[in-house]
């Protein structure tokens, strides 16, 4: 959830019961200040003591890029386990554009944002970004149990919505 943001943005569509995860006591410390009356956590998204089918849908943002490809795989592991039956997983990525297109295609694309997001995704330090952006998404999601619903390009981000599979009887 980091500084809580997009928790106090979920809360505000009318979800009821909304729970901010991280793992940085500062950011949950300034989250609770920020939005008060919101619950937040402090954990891991690969390994959380909330029980099974706990939610009815899960927001990540801008979370995959930073994991190494082992705890990322865990994590969406724990995210079906968390999951109630059809529950949908929500993604916020930033978009593979701006890390494998030349500039100036950037530039005919997306003007001045193309050339200022290839260039901050080249100068910030990212060590897992290039396996996040490496990663085919569906068979990914599908081997986990979920299925691909949405893959929508909001550059400079990437937005992914999948929905928890049934499990076959």
């Amino acid at each position: 959830c980091g500084a809580g943001r997009s928790t106090a943005a979920i809360s505000a569509e009318g979800v009821t019961r909304v729970i901010g995860l991280d793992a940085s006591p500062y950011l949950l410390r300034h989250a609770s200040s920020q939005f008060p009356i919101h619950e937040f956590v402090q954990g891991l998204a690969e390994s959380t003591e909330f029980p099974d089918a706990s939610f009815d849908g899960i927001s990540c943002c801008f979370l995959f890029h930073e994991l190494p490809r082992q705890s990322a795989d865990a994590a969406l592991t724990e995210f079906n386990r968390l999951l109630s039956h059809d529950g949908l997983l929500v993604i916020l990525e930033p978009a593979r554009e701006q890390y494998s297109e030349r500039p100036l295609s950037l530039l005919r694309r997306f003007g001045w944002q193309g050339l200022y997001f290839s260039w901050l995704a080249h100068f910030v330090h990212e060590p897992f970004a290039r396996s996040w952006h490496e990663c085919e998404v569906a068979p990914w999601l599908q081997h986990a149990g979920f299925e691909l619903l949405e893959e929508r390009l909001l550059f400079p981000s990437r937005l992914l919505v999948a929905r928890r599979r049934r499990a076959s009887s």
